[in-house]
């Protein structure tokens, strides 16, 4: 597996992710940003949104209403929970 990685604004990669899932499964998804839609981070943006969206796949089918997605600082990372 060969990563692509750069720096990329998390917040609205992570925004745009949950406004697709939340439209295409019709279902609310809570998400929480508590960090600067400027904040950088050094990933690969294709793999970060494949996680993302196995993570909430199976948030929508095996959980239990409201999904929510949260985006915060912990020291020098950003932790998407």
């Amino acid at each position: 597996l060969q990563l692509q990685c750069r720096e990329e604004a998390v917040g609205p990669l992570v925004s745009q992710l949950v406004d697709d899932w939340s439209q295409a499964m019709r279902q609310s998804i809570d998400f929480r940003c508590n960090i600067s839609a400027e904040t950088l981070v050094w990933v690969d943006g294709v793999r970060l949104r494949q996680i993302l969206a196995n993570l909430l796949n199976n948030a929508i089918r095996h959980g239990s209403p409201p999904v929510a997605v949260e985006l915060s600082r912990v020291g020098a990372a950003v932790c998407i929970s």
